[in-house]
């Protein structure tokens, strides 16, 4: 996959202009610029956005399909020109409204049946690739690897599961780990069964003793119509309890209801007032940007003196409904104790009855029989066949379980996940020390086995803190320099990879020697590389030089 050139407009913070960038069938050394806010960032989610359909914010929360396009125009439009192997795709994107039309060659792709034009874009132009580890390839943040040397070895492990696609590991180990929970609670199931089965068989076997010496029923018979009582009470109770569950979780959900409804009256009414905040906010400028009507007239002022009433007006509203809210959610947490409660009630009673009601129909069966002594018998015969079928079924749990503890150990942090870092982590300490080495950096560095960095001169440990602000960035970069081989040999079809914040408090000797490096990899690698600066550098060290600027409240794009 190569992407050769990306158009779009209504962006974020970009307008109804369409801006494009042309990358070409050669890569090239781009150098991004612009102060904070000006649209870089919003740039960087494009090619996400294209393929994707979604891309996160600067929390790293997923952003809100609505909130893609531009807040005041809508109708957000994203084109791409890619190249796969052989076939032209071009790839036309929209948000609000929403919509997805792909060429392949020329011909408008049609599709059918189960699959979806997204699916052509996963299978066909990205060969699979998932959404987090083509974020995770496309930008690389040196925040992401600061002090990298420095970080824990958990924190380490996150970074590197997330670039080198890890993550299955872990899901599996997470599948094991809730199957041995589910097996464990059917064990502990079946010894509970198999306890009541001998409990059982202890009554049965103590009541044919009991026959054998008396011969009699009458103990029986008594113990029956105790039974009957027991279990006409735990029915009588049942339903109480059951009615008085009905009844509060009835109530639970009008509060859930009411809850509901409030919350979604107080989203629409702040989607109102951040509207009339968006309104006020434009008689900060001079005049109207629509019309150029100048806003200190007598027109614009009562305008704004209604907007400001109105802004009151909303916010004494969803004041007084969020405290309408607070009434409700106590009530509502009431009645969900109350229901916890009887549920609770209904098992303990529902487990009760049947304990009774098994006994009861023991002794019936007794009754009935001609030969008590025969029906007792046959009574601890068939116990000790279900008894026998249960601990021959708990045999085969205990070794299943054996077989999801080697699971377990396989997949956990010392198992085949370990044996792939030490696949990983003798090529990423080759990559750092040839990195090292072409920077001029007197210090070694290795990663062992649990990802602890190990910095020496000269033969000498030294402490990641001794190092100066500069030295520091620099081993952060040769990190980061590294892993950038190494995606770019793991996922080949990747043509462009955005460098944010790479060379900021770095002198100019030392950021004109790491752009440099960066330039020899964009050629050996065929590789677009941008690098996020909020100043403007060194143009002489770049191929292309774009520049991102605000102008009438949407960013701008232009080549220096």
């Amino acid at each position: 996959m190569k992407i050769l050139k990306l158009e779009w407009k209504n962006i974020f913070s970009y307008g109804d202009d369409i801006t494009e960038i042309e990358f070409g069938e050669s890569a090239k050394l781009w150098q991004l610029s612009g102060v904070s806010g000006s649209g870089k960032s919003s740039l960087l989610c494009v090619p996400k956005l294209l393929l994707y359909g979604k891309t996160e914010g600067s929390d790293g929360k997923p952003v809100s399909v609505t909130d893609i396009a531009n807040r005041l125009n809508k109708k957000g439009w994203i084109r791409g020109t890619i190249r796969k192997g052989s076939d032209l795709y071009i790839v036309e994107r929209m948000f609000s409204p929403s919509g997805l039309t792909i060429y392949k060659n020329g011909e408008n792709v049609d599709v059918s049946g189960m699959k979806t034009l997204q699916s052509i874009i996963d299978d066909e132009i990205l060969d699979g690739m998932p959404y987090q580890i083509f974020a995770n390839v496309m930008t690389l943040s040196l925040n992401n690897f600061k002090s990298f040397i420095s970080m824990t070895p958990a924190d380490k492990r996150l970074i590197i599961d997330k670039i080198f696609s890890l993550e299955i590991i872990n899901k599996v180990h997470e599948l094991v780990k809730s199957d041995m929970k589910d097996l464990g609670n059917s064990i502990n199931s079946g010894n509970s069964q198999i306890y009541t089965l001998e409990q059982m068989l202890n009554t049965s076997r103590t009541e044919l003793e009991n026959l054998s010496v008396t011969g009699s029923n009458t103990s029986t018979k008594a113990r029956l119509e105790e039974l009957k009582e027991k279990i006409q009470t735990c029915q009588t109770l049942y339903q109480q309890q059951t009615e008085l569950y009905t009844s509060a979780y009835n109530k639970y959900n009008e509060y859930v209801q009411t809850y509901n409804a409030i919350t979604t009256w107080i989203q629409q009414k702040n989607y109102e007032l951040t509207t009339v905040n968006n309104q006020i906010g434009l008689f900060s400028m001079d005049k109207c940007p629509t019309c150029g009507t100048p806003f200190n007239s007598e027109e614009f002022s009562e305008l704004r003196d209604k907007l400001n009433d109105k802004k009151a007006e909303i916010e004494k509203m969803i004041l007084d409904q969020e405290e309408s809210l607070q009434k409700v959610k106590y009530g509502m947490d009431e009645y969900l104790n109350l229901v916890n409660g009887y549920k609770d009630n209904v098992g303990k009673i529902y487990s009760k009855q049947g304990e009774l009601t098994g006994e009861y129909n023991t002794l019936s069966k007794v009754l009935e029989s001609s030969d008590q002594g025969n029906a007792i018998q046959n009574i601890i015969n068939q116990t000790e066949e279900t008894k026998r079928k249960l601990e021959d079924e708990l045999s085969k749990s205990g070794e299943k379980m054996k077989l999801l503890e080697i699971m377990e150990e396989m997949y956990s942090a010392d198992g085949i996940k370990r044996q792939l870092m030490d696949n990983y982590i003798p090529t990423l300490n080759k990559e750092v020390a040839e990195t090292l080495e072409y920077l001029g950096f007197p210090y070694t560095l290795e990663f062992d086995n649990n990802f602890d960095a190990h910095l020496q001169h000269l033969g000498i440990d030294i402490k990641p803190q001794s190092l100066s602000t500069g030295e520091h960035k620099k081993v952060d970069l040769t990190v980061l320099c590294s892993m950038l081989k190494m995606l770019k040999r793991k996922y080949p079809q990747i043509n462009l990879v955005c460098l944010d914040e790479t060379v900021s408090s770095l002198d100019y000797e030392s950021s004109t020697e790491i752009i440099k490096y960066l330039k020899e990899i964009s050629i050996k690698m065929n590789l677009n590389i941008f690098i996020v600066s909020h100043t403007t550098l060194d143009e002489n060290l770049f191929d292309i030089h774009l520049s991102v600027e605000k102008q009438y409240e949407y960013s701008k794009l232009s080549v220096i």
